[in-house]
Order: structure tokens, then sequence, then C-alpha cells
């Protein structure tokens, strides 16, 4: 974000015989200077997702759902944490669970994400790991292949993901 130059601009510079120009004081430094400087440099804040079902496999709910949020934390990545507890299998059954990236984000081509997953299929802990779909749908698979197959499932990750 460029700082507003407007008040910079407006300062009028001394000619030298110190009777005319702009009076520097605390007040003009604060407004001049640190108050836009503050202003450009504003901390991201975690976004919470509004549930919609079309960001999920069929069957998932609002109450399923108990984390889904994301940090950008440079013009082209983003942190996104996703929790989904109790969720039904699909109905057919398919090996990949599908996420859509929140924010209206997708990944170039050669998408990168850097996940720490971590699911539940039926009462067992069931190895899983984050991949892309396309370039703005992610996936839970499971490390041992085949399809998802037992109820409840709980998957919990964050993961890193660049962005075009």
């Amino acid at each position: 974000m460029a700082i507003d130059r407007g008040p910079w601009n407006a300062l009028v510079d001394d000619d030298g015989s110190n009777l005319v120009g702009t009076v520097w004081n605390k007040d003009k430094i604060k407004t001049v200077i640190l108050d836009p400087v503050d202003a450009a440099i504003v901390a991201p804040a975690w976004q919470t997702v509004a549930f919609n079902v079309a960001n999920f496999w069929t069957g998932v709910t609002g109450a399923h759902v108990l984390v889904n949020r994301y940090l950008p934390i440079a013009p082209k990545a983003m942190i996104w944490m996703m929790q989904i507890s109790n969720a039904p299998i699909p109905a057919p059954a398919t090996s990949y669970l599908p996420l859509k990236i929140p924010g209206g984000g997708s990944m170039p081509a050669q998408g990168i994400m850097m996940p720490m997953a971590q699911s539940y299929e039926g009462a067992g802990f069931a190895p899983a790991y984050l991949l892309m779909l396309d370039s703005t749908t992610a996936a839970i698979a499971r490390n041992q292949g085949g399809n998802w197959t037992s109820t409840p499932l709980t998957l919990m990750f964050t993961a890193i993901v660049a962005l075009n």
C-alpha cells in the first residue's frame, strides 16, 4: 500500500533565512510521517470463512466445520486452517475429499502447499495428506489409497498455500 504523499508535498522548504517554510514540531512529524506509516503497516488478521456447501463434499454441513479460516502472510501466500468433525463420507465413495481454497484464492499450476494434517476415519487414525486437485480446489486423500469408507470423518490441517 502506497503512503499518501499529499501532506508531505504540502510542506514548504525554508529558503535559508529561517523566516519561511513549514515549522517542524512533534505534531507535524506525527501527522505527516508517523500516522501514514502506521496506516500502511497493518498487521494481517485471520479471516473466518463463512460456510458454503459448495466448498465441501456432499453431506458436509456447517455443523461439521468447526474451523475454516486463513491468514494472508504475503501478497501470494496464506496460512489455511481447517477442522471438520463427525462428517459423513461422500456418496458415492471417493478417495478425495474436496475443499475450496478460501478467500477466492487460486494456486499456480505448480501449486505449493506445505500441510500438517491429521485425520480419523471411524474410530481410528487414518493417515492422510492434503493435495491440489485444480487451481481453486485442494483435497484430503488417504495415505493408503482407496476410498474413504467409514464414518464419522474428522479432519484437521494447517497449510501454507502459495497463490497466484
